[in-house]
This record gives C-alpha cells, sequence and structure tokens, in this order.
C-alpha cells in the first residue's frame, strides 16, 4: 500500500527483537508517524486458537500426523510446547516441514487482515523471515539483530537456556539471515537490508540512537520528520 513503511525486524532467538519492534514503533509515532507492531509468531499463534473453518482443519491435520496430544481444550486450540517439543526435535525436518506448509496459507491470510488498515510504518517482526524467504513482506527492508548479551536476555526473559540453543540450532545465524536477505532484496532489485547489535540496557525508556539511524536510512527518504529523533 502506497501509505504504509514497511521494517522488517528478524534476528536471533533471545536477541530482543521484540523491544527494537516496540521501540521503532514508539520512534515513529513520537516523530508523528502512525505505527503498528504484527507479529508473525502471534498471528501464529492466534491461528492455532482460532475458530474458523481453516483453523479447524489445521487443528484436524496436526492431530492426524501427531495425535490428540498436540491439542488442548477440547481440541478447540493446540497445545503449543507439545507440538514444539516434536517439530523442534533437531531430526524432525520433516515435520517442521508439514507444519509450515499447513499453517502459512492460513498465516499469511490473517497477515494480509492485519495489513488491510495498518497506515504509517508497519514494523513485521517474524523470527524465521529469512529461513522461509519471506523478505517481500516488508519490501526487503529489513533489520537482522543479533545481541553479544544474549545469556542477560533469556535470564531477564526467565527462558530455558537448553531449549532455546536447541530451537537455535533450528535457524540460522544472524550473519546467515542477513546474506540470505540481501540475496533476495538484490534479486528483487528493491529495499536495504541492515544489521544491528542489540545490547541489554537497563534504560528502557529511551531508544538506542544507533537503531533511530537505522529506522532513519531505511524511511528517512520518504518520511524527512525522522529526521528530528536524531538530534
Amino acid at each position: 500500500l502506497l501509505d504504509q513503511y514497511r521494517v522488517g525486524i528478524t534476528g536471533e532467538i533471545a536477541s530482543g527483537k521484540s523491544k527494537v519492534a516496540e521501540d521503532l514503533v514508539a520512534a515513529a509515532r513520537k516523530a508523528g508517524l502512525p505505527s503498528v507492531h504484527i507479529n508473525v509468531d502471534e498471528i501464529l499463534r492466534e491461528l492455532y486458537d482460532e475458530d474458523s473453518v481453516g483453523a479447524h482443519i489445521v487443528r484436524d491435520e496436526l492431530a492426524k500426523r501427531f495425535g490428540a496430544g498436540v491439542l488442548a481444550n477440547g481440541g478447540k486450540t493446540v497445545n503449543r510446547p507439545a507440538l514444539a517439543a516434536i517439530v523442534f526435535d533437531v531430526a524432525a525436518y520433516a515435520d517442521r516441514k508439514f507444519v509450515v506448509n499447513l499453517t502459512m496459507p492460513h498465516v499469511y491470510r490473517l497477515y494480509r487482515k492485519a495489513l488491510a488498515h495498518a497506515r504509517g510504518l508497519v514494523v513485521v517482526e517474524w523470527a524465521r523471515m529469512a529461513e522461509m524467504s519471506m523478505g517481500a513482506m516488508t519490501n526487503h527492508n529489513v533489520i537482522v539483530v543479533s545481541s553479544p548479551d544474549r545469556d542477560k536476555f533469556i535470564a531477564a526473559r526467565g527462558l530455558d537456556a537448553e531449549r532455546v540453543a536447541a530451537m537455535s540450532r533450528l535457524q540460522f545465524t544472524a550473519s546467515e539471515k542477513k546474506i540470505l536477505l540481501e540475496s533476495a532484496a538484490r534479486a528483487a532489485r528493491s529495499g536495504d537490508v541492515v544489521a544491528y547489535e542489540n545490547r541489554f540496557r537497563t534504560d528502557l525508556k529511551n531508544p538506542d540512537p544507533a537503531l533511530l539511524h537505522l529506522l532513519d536510512y531505511l524511511i528517512g527518504p520518504v518520511f524527512p520528520g525522522l529526521q528530528s529523533l536524531k538530534k
């Protein structure tokens, strides 16, 4: 849409991607640009719990392949921890591919629905944007987040370090994500893919100036108002 400026956020697990997305949204609004944050992983969770024909089919197919234990609430929702325990096994490539092929058409449907009324800056967060070759969702404008402080993010969020490590083995590193997304951007002759090193900060009120520079670099040419945030 002509009145949307889409920026993708991806990166390693426990690198603070959601906080980066929230900071971008807050900065854009402060500069007078309407802004919204769309988290594709949350869209997937919405699908698992949705009361729709498509969601019912998804749950039925999951149960057929993995057993009734992957469902909850009388089959009305997906037992996400049980499903994750299956598909995040390193050897479960075929199972992961099955789940991706089953769910992605519905994820796109809900994504288009979320975009329908969005205006201004649309920050699209998705951990697996590179793995799914979906840089086009944001016209190949993507910030790839890494962090040398992942242990601190893991501790602050109370995550299981072993599970994070297991999930990380199923994703590309930040550098690998950036290379893949850059290749797609060059092929499309569209967008910019930039790297951002996110540090663990105790000052959560003021966004990192380096992040604001990246936002200005990506959409400043179409929204000069962002210049005021760097002063």
